[in-house]
This record gives C-alpha cells, structure tokens and sequence, in this order.
C-alpha cells in the first residue's frame, strides 16, 4: 500500500513540475511571438500548480501520519514536501514575469529594452 501511495506521489508531483515547465516554454515563446491568449493560458497552469501544491502537502502528511515511512520512503516524502514549495513558487515568479511581458505587449515597448 504505501508503494502504491509512493507512486501516486511521485505522479503528482510530476504533474505539477510538469505544469511549471509548461509555463515557462509559454512565457519564453511569448517573449519572442506576441500572443494575446497566453496569459489565459498562464492563469489555468498557476491555478493548476497553486492546486497541486495544497494536494501534496496533504498527501505528503496523511502519508507520513498514516504509513509512518522509514528510511529511504521518508527521505522521498520529505523531499517532495520540500520541493513542492519551490515549485509552487517559481509558477508564482513565472506568473509574475507573464504579467510584465503583457505590459510590454500592451505599450509596445521591445522585451530587451526593458531588461537592460
């Protein structure tokens, strides 16, 4: 049972990796091809990612509570507790950086521009 809990984890928080890689190749591409929608699309994914966050901080904790893993299971748990904050983070960042090349789009200022 806890195998199968250990799997499910690993899923979910693949899942969630998987999303903020998706923001950032959305974000870096309409850096370069300016796309009214991508922020749409921004919004659902850090929705997503915000979402996956709370999941597994709840999964991570019923599965130490109830399965009490030892040695290399704990390790895994825990690692994926603490990394799971990072990610939700750097889609919050992604998120952040999404807004400011929308405001470039908008006042039509070139990206490098405004990075230097």
């Amino acid at each position: 049972m806890l195998r199968e809990k250990l799997l499910q984890l690993r899923k979910k928080f693949t899942d969630s990796a998987g999303a903020v890689e998706t923001m950032l190749d959305r974000v870096g591409k309409a850096l370069i091809n300016p796309d009214s929608d991508f922020m749409e699309e921004l919004s659902v994914l850090e929705a997503q990612v915000n979402h996956y966050e709370l999941e597994l901080d709840f999964f991570c904790t019923s599965i130490i509570s109830l399965y009490a893993p030892e040695a290399k299971d704990l390790r895994t748990v825990l690692m994926i507790l603490k990394m799971n904050g990072d990610v939700e983070r750097i889609g919050d960042l992604l998120y952040g950086i999404a807004k400011v090349v929308r405001n470039l789009r908008e006042t039509g200022e070139p990206a490098d521009a405004a990075l230097a």
